[in-house]
């Protein structure tokens, strides 16, 4: 006779903050858009939240064509950041997850730092983290001048805002000497070199594959203070 097993009831409950979920599963932002292709498969309202994809203040057409390519593990992408804007978002997208009684968390994107003020205004919240993105993190993390550049901008827009960097790098030491408030940020799933960059996603020792030895990698880190590079080296950084 077969035996079935119980059910049982896990407790997954989250807080991140000053704010509760259900569950630690959210979406990834722009992997689902607004939710309402995913809800036709899923319950959106039973995952812990919804992660937009990123708006910005006014509607964006993105990249122009051709936007992918197929690769033979997957596919890579360059969309642009295409969008309604943000009335249009709050209107339609916005409404809709609310009706929907989906937990959600807007991500929002701009040109500049009074882009994202005026984003954040619409949305009656006040921006608490900057973070660059794509490229220009990619190059602010090497160009201490042009950390230093948005590291200002920044600062002349609201002096309290945390500066999300890349741990040890031009970046970080940029907001240091701006005396920002400033949160490193470390990658669960990508190597180090050892001075403090992340290693090339064109060399094949880029990404940590696994659960295990992820969470491995970002536990030394986390114990000591230091980034865990891929030669073995541990630089040190003032991790917040």
């Amino acid at each position: 006779m077969k035996r079935v097993p119980k059910r049982t009831t896990v407790d997954m409950s989250t807080k991140l903050g000053r704010l509760d979920f259900s569950s630690p599963v959210f979406t990834a932002s722009g992997c689902a858009a607004a939710g309402k292709e995913l809800d036709q498969f899923i319950d959106i309202t039973s995952i812990g939240a919804v992660v937009t994809k990123s708006v910005m203040l006014n509607p964006r057409s993105g990249r122009a064509t051709p936007r992918m390519a197929e690769t033979p593990s997957g596919m890579l992408n360059g969309i642009g950041l295409q969008g309604p804007g943000i009335d249009d978002f709050i209107q339609n997208d916005l409404s809709w997850l609310s009706q929907k009684g989906a937990k959600t968390i807007v991500s929002i994107a701009g040109n500049n730092v009074e882009e994202f003020g005026k984003v954040a205004d619409k949305l009656k919240m006040k921006v608490t983290h900057v973070k660059p993105h794509g490229a220009l993190s990619n190059t602010a993390c090497e160009n201490y001048e042009l950390s230093l550049t948005i590291a200002k901008a920044i600062k002349q827009f609201d002096p309290n805002i945390i500066f999300l960097v890349n741990a040890h790098t031009e970046m970080e030491k940029a907001g240091r000497d701006s005396k920002l408030r400033i949160a490193c940020e470390v990658f669960a799933d990508r190597n180090y070199e050892d001075n403090g960059y992340l290693v090339a996603r064109s060399k094949p020792n880029a990404m940590i594959l696994g659960r295990e030895e992820s969470a491995k990698h970002v536990l030394k880190m986390l114990e000591n203070q230091a980034l865990n590079c891929y030669s073995g080296k541990h630089p040190m950084n003032n991790n917040d």
